[in-house]
C-alpha cells in the first residue's frame, strides 16, 4: 500500500469482524495485516512488523489473552491495543499482561515507555 501511516495486525478469528476493521483501517491509509489465530498471529508479527496489533479476547483454541501474552514475548515495544467483549476481569488481565515486560515483570518504574507505545498507536490509528 503506497503512502501507509504504518502497519497494524488485526488478530480475530471472525472474518466478517476482521473484514470491517480491514476495509476501516485501510481507508485511514493503514496498511493491514490479518491473522485468524495464535500462529498466524506470530508468523505475520515477525515478517510484517506491525505498528500495532489488534487483538479480540475471542479466539479459538488460544485465547486473546494468550496471544497478548505471545505477542508481548516477540516484541514488548508494539503497542497492542485488545477488543474485549467479556467480563471485566478479563479486561483487568489483559491489562495486567500488558503492563508485564517479556521476563513477566510488571513494567512500572519511570523510564517505562508505554505512553510512548500508546501515543504511537493512537497516531497510527487516528
Amino acid at each position: 500500500m503506497a503512502d501507509t501511516r504504518g502497519t497494524i495486525l488485526i488478530v480475530d478469528d471472525d472474518s466478517a469482524t476482521g473484514e470491517l476493521l480491514s476495509e476501516y483501517l485501510g481507508g485511514k491509509r493503514l496498511a493491514v495485516a490479518r491473522a485468524r489465530n495464535l500462529d498466524e498471529a506470530l508468523v505475520e508479527l515477525e515478517s510484517e512488523r506491525p505498528d500495532a496489533v489488534l487483538i479480540s479476547m475471542r479466539l479459538g483454541e488460544a485465547d486473546g489473552l494468550e496471544t497478548l501474552r505471545r505477542v508481548r514475548e516477540v516484541n514488548v515495544q508494539v503497542a497492542v491495543l485488545v477488543m474485549a467483549e467479556q467480563e471485566d476481569a478479563d479486561r483487568a488481565k489483559a491489562v495486567k499482561l500488558y503492563r508485564q515486560d517479556a521476563s513477566g515483570n510488571t513494567q512500572v518504574d519511570a523510564n517505562d515507555n508505554r505512553p510512548a507505545r500508546n501515543a504511537r498507536a493512537r497516531s497510527t490509528i487516528i
